[in-house]
């Protein structure tokens, strides 16, 4: 699918006076140059890379589309006199896909999805890759289970069927049966059929682990003991298997995936190198977790790999885990910390 439909179309020019149209094309100026302003003064730091630019485009647009399918689905019949409705670009229009936690999911996915390929393909020729095949043949019930239902997750994840997290997906199907409702007989039988509809997506989405929670699942499942997560830990990098990695990571910590995601998505921070630290990594495998994601990720410098370890290596396990200790803290009280912060 195509990145401009996330975009409005052009203003259809029609029968309306010129005075309209050259109204319209003042707006458009005005909006292009705030945009050209913004941009001009954007720290290089904080500039998407274009590739991740689209990428994030294309998740959010897929993650619409399957719930607009979802919802059609769920009608029937009664969805056949919107069939020619983008609700995308109406929901774009309307600017409720400018969403902060929409847009930072969408660009967490892209680059997960980026960072993956890259590991596999920077793969060494040669390089064993058995890690997921030993788990799916492990003598743990268990293990063996959960292994199958990540990898019935990450083969959907791959397919690009733009999975968003529960409390994403709820907020995000009431605006598609906002959007198709405005295309639809407006009658109080369609209001209650597409609520019911949309209560129902939202009902099967929570009984489907998507990918983030089949890997919580398969980490927890292996339970790691602390002496084998420095083993673990860069194998499931080299494979590519990121969102295991974030999975593995955030229950050694005691993280939700949310925080270790986070963790593993900061480009310029030292916060990762400090979580393997407290896990008791030595410098040369922190090195080998740091190096695989610098080559990896367009967002990272692999030049200041060396900084990062020589800090991370004054550093104890124990003031590892003191400089971590915020982000282990209950999701309401660490919200309230961080607001706080951000107000002083």
């Amino acid at each position: 699918m195509s990145e401009d439909r996330l975009f409005p179309p052009e203003p259809d020019r029609g029968p309306a006076s010129p005075e309209t149209w050259a109204a319209a094309d003042d707006r458009r100026q005005a909006a292009r140059a705030a945009a050209a302003m913004t941009d001009l003064f954007l720290d290089p730091r904080d500039r998407l890379h274009e590739q991740t630019r689209v990428a994030a485009l294309a998740v959010i647009e897929a993650a619409v589309a399957r719930l607009e399918r979802d919802l059609r689905h769920l009608l029937g019949e009664a969805a056949g006199a919107a069939s020619n409705l983008s609700v995308a670009e109406r929901l774009t229009a309307s600017g409720l896909l400018r969403d902060p936690p929409l847009i930072e999911e969408a660009v967490a996915q892209a680059r997960l999805a980026a960072i993956d390929a890259a590991l596999v393909a920077q793969r060494a020729p040669g390089t064993s890759v058995d890690l997921i095949q030993r788990l799916s043949r492990s003598d743990d019930r268990k293990v063996r289970a959960a292994t199958l239902a990540w990898l019935i997750a990450e083969n959907a994840r791959a397919q690009g069927d733009g999975d968003l997290p529960p409390a994403l997906h709820r907020r995000t199907i009431w605006w598609v049966a906002a959007a198709l409702r405005e295309r639809l007989p407006a009658d109080a039988a369609t209001d209650r059929a597409l609520a019911e509809a949309a209560e129902r997506s939202i009902a099967a989405r929570e009984e489907t682990p998507d990918v983030v929670e089949a890997a919580a699942a398969l980490a927890a499942a292996i339970d790691a003991a602390p002496a084998d997560l420095p083993h673990l830990l860069p194998d499931v990098l080299a494979e590519g298997r990121t969102h295991l990695f974030v999975a593995l990571l955030a229950h050694g910590l005691s993280l939700d995936a949310g925080e270790a995601r986070a963790l593993v998505l900061d480009a310029e921070g030292d916060r990762l190198c400090y979580a393997l630290r407290a896990l008791g990594f030595t410098r040369p495998t922190i090195a080998r977790v740091g190096w695989m994601l610098g080559e990896a990720d367009m967002a990272r410098d692999v030049e200041r790999l060396p900084g990062a370890l020589d800090r991370c290596e004054a550093m104890t396990a124990q003031a590892a885990r003191r400089a971590l200790a915020t982000m282990a803290l209950p999701a309401p009280f660490r919200a309230a910390v961080r607001a706080l912060g951000r107000a002083a």
